[in-house]
């Protein structure tokens, strides 16, 4: 499927990294208390359509991940 939607082109795949880079630095990994990835996750997944960033439920899934390791 996700080739047949052309989602592993290179331009997405990127942009898809710079906007897990763009919010989790080493800073941020290493020093992110649970709760406060969950907030992130809750605030990425709320909807609200005049803040939501750019591929934020990749980067809600990147958090999930984080936190279940």
């Amino acid at each position: 499927m996700i080739e047949k939607l052309a989602l592993d082109i290179a331009y997405l795949t990127r942009r898809r990294q710079e906007a897990i880079t763009g919010i989790f630095d080493e800073q941020f990994i290493s020093s992110a208390s649970e709760s406060e990835l969950m907030h992130l996750v809750q605030s990425l997944r709320s909807g609200d359509a005049g803040k939501q960033i750019a591929f934020s439920h990749v980067v809600a899934r990147y958090t999930e991940q984080l936190l279940a390791s």
